[in-house]
Parts: C-alpha cells; structure tokens; sequence
C-alpha cells in the first residue's frame, strides 16, 4: 500500500484530470487515482487481461469516473491525444 502511495504521489494527480492507468490489473492503483481526480476527472484503465478487468471492475465499483477497458500499451482503445 505505501508504494501505491507513494506512485500516486510521484505521479500529482489533481482533482479533475483524465488519467491513462495502462496495466490497470486488479485496478488498485485506479481506485486511488479515480479518488484522486474526484468525480470531475476521468480515469481508464487498461489491461490485456480479462481476469483483471473483472477484478478492477468489482473494486472500482461505484467510481463512476472510472472506465475499464480490455486493450494494450501499443493498442489502446482511446483516441489520440485524449489523455
């Protein structure tokens, strides 16, 4: 945990922004993210793995700010410059 902190720290997330979350996986760090930007920013996470989009999507349940997308780092499923 205080290295997701300590990432979210790293990385100034203010309230408001769209944030890439690429490699979501069990959508931890999206969680934290989406809290972070608040219900006025945007959060996708993006994963190749269908087992962790389920995941992700049962904890960021509720974060309406949050989109969970199947794609990759080279492919993703957003249009350019969007982020």
């Amino acid at each position: 945990m205080y290295q997701r902190i300590r990432t979210l720290e790293g990385l100034g997330v203010q309230a408001g922004e769209h944030v890439l979350d690429a490699g979501c996986g069990t959508g931890l760090l999206t969680q934290e993210i989406a809290i972070a930007v608040g219900p006025n920013g945007r959060v996708v996470g993006i994963d190749n793995s269908l087992d962790m989009l389920n995941l992700a999507t049962k904890r960021c349940k509720g974060l309406l700010q949050v989109q969970l997308k199947n794609g990759t780092v080279e492919y993703l499923p957003e249009r350019e410059n969007s982020f």
